[in-house]
């Protein structure tokens, strides 16, 4: 009987000792330290700026997205870094003037994007100064038209005066474009 009038007394009064911790916790961390924002990182306007060249609207012509037919899903990583003969890290120095690589077949423009190697991850590749070249890019409807005249002729571009042929823009991109922007490290 002793045992169970002690159980009695010790049990509520356990339960509210606990519930008083408890509540004390609670009650001290209902208001949360203040949390203090990190410092914005400072680019320059030399870094936010674009590697590839910006064509105004007023000069483009048409734009023409490539779609592509993935034979493996190009957002697993090491799926990529197996297809891949060359993987590099490097710094964007700058792009040069896109330019069509085949004459006579109907084709995109690659724009040479001058890097600095930094490290060769995977391959052969010297470092220092080296030019990559991506596909897409824009090009003058002369020179496309000069290129590809049947694409071009079909295009409405052999309709443009000599002077719009000079200085309206076909611009080529695809899915996969990214932004990439100068003084930049990238791994390609």
């Amino acid at each position: 009987m002793k045992k169970k009038t002690i159980l009695t007394i010790v049990c509520p009064v356990l339960a509210i000792v606990v519930a008083a911790v408890g509540f004390g916790f609670l009650w001290s961390n209902k208001t949360p330290a203040p949390v203090e924002k990190p410092a914005p990182i400072e680019l320059t306007e030399e870094k936010l700026e674009s590697a590839f060249p910006v064509i105004p609207s007023e000069q483009l012509y048409a734009t023409s997205e490539t779609l592509f037919s993935w034979v493996f899903d190009p957002t697993n990583t090491e799926k990529m870094l197996a297809q891949a003969e060359i993987v590099v890290r490097a710094k964007v120095l700058s792009a040069e003037k896109a330019g069509l690589l085949h004459p006579g077949a109907p084709s995109s423009p690659y724009t040479p994007l001058n890097v600095q190697v930094l490290e060769v991850l995977s391959g052969d590749m010297e470092l220092g100064a080296q030019t990559l070249y991506f596909p897409g890019g824009a090009v003058t409807a002369e020179e496309y038209l000069s290129k590809n005249p049947t694409s071009g002729q079909k295009m409405g571009l052999a309709d443009l005066s000599a002077k719009e042929q000079k200085s309206k823009y076909l611009q080529f991109t695809s899915e996969t474009d990214f932004d990439i922007k100068k003084n930049t490290e990238y791994v390609f």
